[in-house]
């Protein structure tokens, strides 16, 4: 595990302060039920597991036989086992209902497929190696042997929730202008969660409508 008072120690200014929005930003998608995460224990000293962010709605039905590579949005090592709801896949991945900043190691993880425009990094070999062997051993994506790569960008992340999402060009980009300030004054504007919550609170009125 690594101490949460080193944890962030290591990394360049800018990748601190990427992180640190990107963390929010993932928290929020997964606490605030807009994105479904499972967690995957693992062996390795320095993360007790990881969470396996899915472009998927957790309120439907659709089942772990249906997820393909394309329904990842991110992998997330933590130090700590994050708060699990009761619903279970199966006695060794379970569904995360609270994804706690403070617990992310920072080294959050994508599919190499995606076009980083020089936002990602060289990907952590041992790391990436866990993760997929986890994955693999479980039945998941088999029939491919991915690479990741650290992406520390918040509006990388926003981006490709609001694509998934189908959120306007106008609001997408208000918002991804608020992420880009968050990082440069290190979270000086929060406004971006605001809207972002009041995106779903609107969805669920147009449902309870219908």
């Amino acid at each position: 595990m690594i101490p949460d008072a080193t944890r962030l120690a290591h990394l360049a200014p800018l990748q601190r302060a990427e992180f640190a929005v990107t963390a929010r930003l993932l928290s929020c998608l997964v606490t605030e039920s807009l994105l479904r995460a499972l967690y995957f224990s693992l062996s390795d000293s320095s993360a007790t597991g990881f969470a396996l962010v899915l472009l998927h709605d957790p309120a439907s039905q659709v089942t772990s036989a249906k997820w393909q590579l394309a329904d990842v949005f991110a992998f997330i090592p933590l130090q700590g086992t994050p708060v699990l709801t009761d619903r279970e896949d199966n006695s060794m991945i379970r569904e995360i209902a609270l994804l706690d900043p403070l617990d992310m190691v920072p080294l959050p993880l994508v599919i190499s497929k995606y076009d980083l425009s020089g936002n990602g990094t060289s990907n952590p070999i041992a790391f990436t190696t866990a993760i997929l062997d986890s994955l693999n051993a479980h039945g998941w994506f088999t029939q491919s042997r991915e690479q990741l790569e650290i992406c520390w960008d918040p509006v990388f992340y926003w981006r490709l929730y609001a694509r998934f999402a189908n959120l306007t060009s106008d609001l997408t980009e208000e918002i991804a202008h608020e992420f880009a300030n968050s990082v440069k004054w290190q979270g000086a504007s929060v406004s971006w969660r605001s809207a972002l919550i009041s995106r779903e609170e609107q969805r669920i009125h147009i449902n309870i409508r219908q």
